[in-house]
């Protein structure tokens, strides 16, 4: 309650402060009219294009206003900034997206939250032509965004950038997948798995998996889910025919390998201790 009402009075006082210029500027929003809203952003005094700011892109955003949540960004409007209520822009859009009765609304819903996305890498101002120039940043930038967006748990945002321009790879030719299993972000690895990233998915250098990444670096929490998910304990590297557990059993990881056996049949346990033993004989084995 208390809440409520202090975000009722601080838009009271924008409205109060200077009620012309808050309803031309979503006007001007509405009908794509970027100039007039810079005009008019110029003519408020700092506080009051903060307060501005706090209320306006959370608000057409809200409404599911596309062509205003576009027109605000290109004049430069903070996706980064909170209302009052602790919420981000994107917040929103998610949510409307959750709650869209058809598929148009919720397709209007992903776009909104990918341009509110998207604007806290790229400032879409008005000296570039954002849109045509979009497709080769969001090309280079493929995995970086894609770590962001699972780190965030943005699900829908991840099957946008893969269903377009595919799953990217760094210049070492790690996928996202492989990023965040090294830096061990459990929720980002569950994202992109739910996201529909192949669970053994291989870099272009070692072919090493996220699996083997997770036992070289010791991230047993996610080993477990990549597991669950039938992640292959028995896939070789390109370098050293090493296999996840080799590795692990090579850094002297003692909790991962137990993580490795531990879902193993008997039967399969021994098979795979014959096998790695296999393997281990004149090789040294590749540990990330």
């Amino acid at each position: 309650m208390k809440k409520l009402l202090t975000l009722t009075l601080l838009i009271l006082t924008i409205t109060k402060t200077n009620p012309a210029n808050f309803h031309e500027i979503y006007q001007a929003a509405t009908n794509g009219n970027q100039q007039t809203i810079n005009a008019l952003l110029s003519d408020l005094t700092e506080a009051e294009q903060t307060l501005l700011k706090r209320t306006l892109l959370h608000k057409v955003t809200k409404e599911g206003n596309l062509t205003a949540v576009k027109t605000l960004l290109s004049a430069n409007l903070d996706p980064k900034v909170m209302d009052f209520t602790g919420k981000y822009p994107i917040d929103i859009a998610l949510r409307n997206e959750e709650m869209a009765r058809s598929g148009e609304e919720k397709k209007q819903c992903q776009e909104i939250a990918l341009w509110l996305f998207l604007a806290e890498y790229f400032n879409p101002s008005s000296e570039v032509d954002y849109e045509s120039s979009l497709e080769e940043h969001f090309a280079i930038q493929n995995v970086r965004l894609c770590c962001s967006a699972a780190s965030r748990n943005f699900i829908s945002i991840v099957r946008w950038i893969t269903s377009i321009f595919g799953i990217g790879r760094t210049h070492g030719g790690d996928s996202a997948l492989h990023l965040v299993v090294e830096s061990g972000d459990i929720i980002a690895a569950q994202t992109l798995l739910r996201a529909g990233f192949p669970v053994d998915i291989t870099d272009n250098l070692l072919q090493q998996t996220p699996l083997h990444i997770a036992a070289a670096r010791d991230r047993r929490e996610i080993a477990a889910i990549l597991l669950t998910c039938g992640a292959d304990r028995y896939k070789e590297d390109l370098a050293w025919a090493a296999t996840p557990l080799k590795i692990a059993k090579e850094k002297k990881h003692d909790e991962m390998v137990k993580t490795l056996l531990e879902t193993l049949t008997p039967e399969e346990r021994s098979e795979y201790t014959i096998f790695s033993h296999r393997n281990d004989q004149g090789r040294q084995p590749h540990c990330g």
